[in-house]
């Protein structure tokens, strides 16, 4: 599934051929469904929600302690159901939280590549052989340049 239609893709293509004669690295996209899934958030947040529940309830009514662990219990398994769905979970997380997983995500993936190698801490590059357009590229040998 490419998540680019032909004209983006060009455009893509061309921004990066454009901001690539400005340096002398090479640009790498790397693109991803998603950084993460945020399966933890539904749980955490109706956890946190659930261990505030009982306060209100021992100080304001006459309950008994099974009574409170089955609402506290109800609210955990209501809360989790509900955020849950993919669209709600990830609109719980702050969008510094999400542009560090995608960080993340992207790095794990360019370092995956082949010939990529890492010239000092937090800078990399993806070595890989060039030839004139036309002609076929030598072979990777899985090292690069220096």
């Amino acid at each position: 599934m490419n998540p680019f239609s032909s004209e983006e893709e060009r455009r893509v293509s061309d921004a990066i051929t454009q901001a690539e004669r400005k340096t002398s690295g090479e640009i790498v996209v790397v693109v991803a469904a998603r950084s993460d899934t945020y399966l933890y958030i539904p749980p955490l947040i109706a956890a946190l929600l659930s261990l505030l529940l009982p306060w209100p309830l021992i100080f304001f009514t006459k309950l008994d302690v099974e009574a409170i662990y089955l609402a506290q219990l109800a609210l955990f398994l209501v809360l989790t159901a509900l955020l849950l769905p993919p669209a709600v979970r990830t609109a719980l997380v702050p969008q510094h939280i999400k542009r560090l997983h995608a960080h993340r995500r992207a790095v794990e993936q360019f370092q995956r590549l082949p010939g990529a190698v890492r010239t000092r801490p937090g800078i990399g590059r993806a070595s890989r052989p060039t030839a004139p357009p036309g002609e076929e590229p030598p072979p990777d040998d899985g090292r690069a340049e220096s």
